[in-house]
């Protein structure tokens, strides 16, 4: 991520709502939804190879 991103990012962080008690994976979560990658509905759930491999091509697109 080069420096612009990361500065759009803290923008777009900076406007969501936060909460008191904040998962670990609260930024990547926010992260991939932003992006398109994964809807994150069920972050405590494992991922089936499928939903992975899409995952991995959203990513790479």
């Amino acid at each position: 991520m080069n420096a612009n991103n990361w500065a759009l990012w803290n923008t777009f962080k900076a406007q969501l709502p936060q909460k008191s008690n904040i998962p670990w994976y609260n930024d990547a979560q926010w992260w991939v939804k932003a992006n398109g990658i994964s809807d994150s509905i069920r972050p405590d759930e494992p991922a089936t190879r499928a939903e992975v491999w899409q995952m991995l091509y959203r990513t790479l697109r």
